[in-house]
């Protein structure tokens, strides 16, 4: 260890300068991770823990210390307790342990951590100067996480060539220049050159999905070829200058509403499997805002507790002892009282949305991230290799995370442009603006990405320039000549036909999006619409998909990567059940010009409440769930909530936690969004007897 008057010289020099802290953790770390004399094979792990002098939002004053004891949740550990110096007493009450420290003597207590969790105690003895400032503060973290996280530290010799290279670990996952490639100007660092600096604790820990890859026009996993569909919804924020997804501080200041991880729970148990992330790459080089805010209750929630808040009340009380099998992953650095404050901060917001990426993925949620620009990216747009250029950088950071191959390959999919129509873009090229036609934009990036890492992305890609055949915005697939002449589309068979000459054809999906009436002003239903949308993508689902001309075939499968309403309008709810029929393969099939495949996924637009046009699954409390949106869901595009999967006894310490802590319940105190057509099905679909009002405000009740 660290001699004292080294620690004191640290210690002084950390007042006089805080941002010595990072030099600080490294010498300890160098001091702390030093190799057995007695077992070359193992490795000792120590470390002083001081109280916090100057606590921060979220700290507890003389209970918060520089260092924390993790330890694994359901596991049972030994604690071997001994003093240095004079007699002391190790305490942490919250965890029912109590214990002397005595020079000389070792005393010994067994204990198991239910959940995990931060846990406050502090040196009870007495006798003596200064036993009350010293604190103990024990993190308890998943099984999962203590194995992959914890223990490399403790078993592994640091190597200082490594932990000097991994300083330069922010400019590497921007995706800047290496000081070589900078030297030569030509290149971006490779994959491999960025994983041999990547701190590998640096990924949050969890269980991934199966990676997934493209077989006969669908998602399939990638070890046994079993077909995967996508129940995702957009969680936007990176794209609109919030530096992280929205709603974090905005809600009631509760786990529910305004916590990350939380959050992300509450949708891993109404049964979405996938988040896609619209951004704007402006967005990811500004500064981060700091989203850590004060919560209520104290500690965060556990996943009994979620699960309970996340239910319909007259659905909640015949779950009152049930939980979900699913584990509610609580990051490392979590604060008592204090929500998102693991989220990562920094001078640009590109590592944080790295680690939200990594986060979602570890919960079992494939991610989609989705170039959203708007208007104000020109320069990107500039020029399809400037875009390119954008993208490179983006999957160079990915790739350089020391976790890419074994969680984030064939679960991390990019979505290049979102909606060019919008832009005034088209597969001929602007409509307003010098754009150049569409695929030379789409086919640079997917060379550029490809470079990085061949065989690796699965590419999502919307049309354009064909909003004249009644599709919406990110649609226009349509490659009929006799169609593209006598509507006067945009053609995109040359996209189309170069496509099918390059090496990455078969890792790309087509990804319309699609809106009711009252977005779009559409009115075709039935039989027109679904017309129109095999015009469009259906017939590149079947058959020999599409054929490029005494050449290459290819069916391409199909994930909507938009689709939202308030399901307040009476065509929207129209036109919406239509287009889900036509997503299930339910329509009528005996007409050949009908016939497609069930398409591979969806992505509801959106969670955000804040969505003008189409509202969000969450009320303006941005906790309280829209019940008939998640009826419609379940109904019509088979999303499957906790409640309707199998479920375990809740264990009788989180049941009396339930008990003893405020939970969330459902009050109508001001006027809900009314929707009596889907009021009854959602009661049906949610397991109630009775209808349901959506409910629009939630309130913490003893």
């Amino acid at each position: 260890m660290v001699d004292q008057s080294a620690r004191e010289a640290l210690k002084a020099k950390l007042k006089a300068d805080p941002s010595f802290r990072k030099e600080l953790r490294k010498r300890v770390t160098d001091s702390l991770l030093a190799k057995s004399d007695e077992d070359p094979k193992t490795a000792q792990y120590n470390f002083d823990a001081y109280m916090l002098t100057d606590v921060e939002p979220g700290q507890i004053r003389q209970l918060d210390c520089d260092e924390r004891l993790v330890l694994p949740t359901n596991s049972l550990v030994r604690l071997l307790v001994t003093s240095s110096d004079v007699i002391h007493s190790w305490a942490v009450p919250s965890l029912g342990v109590k214990i002397d420290a005595i020079p000389g003597r070792l005393n010994q207590v067994w204990i198991t951590i239910q959940r995990p969790g931060v846990f406050y105690g502090q040196c009870s003895e007495l006798c003596g100067a200064n036993h009350a400032f010293m604190p103990i503060v024990v993190e308890a973290v998943t099984p999962r996480q203590f194995v992959q996280v914890i223990v490399p530290l403790i078993v592994t010799v640091v190597d200082l060539k490594e932990q000097v290279a991994a300083a330069h670990r922010a400019s590497i996952r921007s995706g800047t220049l290496s000081a070589a490639a900078a030297a030569a100007g030509t290149q971006y660092v490779t994959a491999a050159e960025c994983r041999q600096v990547m701190p590998k604790e640096a990924s949050p820990v969890g269980t991934p999905p199966p990676a997934l890859r493209i077989s006969k026009a669908k998602l399939v996993t990638a070890d046994n070829g079993t077909e995967v569909t996508l129940h995702g919804v957009n969680w936007f924020g990176f794209n609109n200058g919030k530096t992280m997804v929205d709603g974090l501080d905005a809600g009631n200041g509760t786990w529910l509403a305004a916590d990350f991880a939380t959050i992300v729970y509450r949708m891993k148990l109404l049964g979405f499997n996938a988040v896609r992330l619209p951004f704007r790459f402006s967005d990811l080089e500004a500064p981060t805002t700091d989203y850590a805010r004060p919560c209520v209750p104290d500690n965060p929630l556990s996943a009994f507790e979620i699960a309970q808040g996340t239910l319909p009340s007259d659905v909640a009380k015949d779950f009152a002892a049930r939980m979900p099998t699913s584990e509610f992953l609580l990051p490392m650095n979590s604060v008592a009282g204090t929500c998102n404050s693991y989220l990562p901060n920094g001078i640009t917001t590109l590592p944080r949305f790295l680690w939200v990426v990594e986060y979602l993925v570890a919960n079992g949620m494939y991610v989609l991230v989705d170039y959203h620009p708007h208007e104000t990216e020109t320069a990107v747009l500039a020029d399809p290799d400037s875009f390119a250029r954008k993208w490179r950088g983006l999957w160079s950071a990915f790739t350089c995370l020391p976790n890419f191959a074994s969680d984030l390959k064939g679960r991390v999919f990019l979505d290049l442009l979102n909606e060019p129509d919008e832009l005034g873009m088209g597969w001929s090229g602007g409509k307003t603006r010098e754009f150049r036609p569409l695929g030379s934009y789409l086919l640079a990036a997917m060379e550029a990405i490809n470079a990085v890492s061949p065989g690796d992305a699965i590419f999502f890609i919307q049309g354009g320039g064909q909003v004249a055949a009644g599709t919406a915005w990110g649609d226009g697939f349509a490659t009929d000549p006799e169609l593209i002449r006598r509507l006067s589309l945009e053609d995109a068979n040359p996209f189309f036909a170069e496509l099918l000459g390059k090496p990455y054809r078969k890792q790309v999906v087509l990804s319309p999006h699609f809106y009711g009436q009252s977005i779009t002003n559409s009115s075709m239903a039935e039989w027109q619409l679904w017309e129109a949308l095999t015009r469009s993508w259906g017939q590149h689902m079947v058959d020999n998909g599409y054929c490029v001309p005494m050449g290459e075939c290819q069916r391409f499968p199909v994930v909507v990567g938009e689709i939202g309403s308030n399901l307040t309008h009476p065509m929207d709810r129209k036109q919406l059940g239509d287009f889900a029929t036509y997503m299930n393969r339910s329509s009528p099939t005996d007409n050949n010009h009908l016939r497609h495949e069930p398409v591979s996924g969806w992505f509801w637009f959106c969670w955000n409440a804040n969505s003008q046009d189409t509202g969000g699954l969450v009320e303006d409390d941005w906790q309280t769930l829209v019940l008939p949106k998640l009826a419609w869901l379940v109904e019509s595009l088979g999303l499957r909530p906790w409640w309707m999967q199998p479920t375990l006894e809740a264990p009788k310490q989180e049941q009396q936690q339930e008990e003893a802590l405020p939970l969330p319940r459902y009050s109508s105190k001001r006027q809900p969004r009314n929707n009596p057509d889907t009021s009854a099905k959602a009661a049906a679909l949610l397991g109630s007897g009775e209808p349901i009002q959506p409910p629009t405000h939630v309130e913490l009740v003893s």
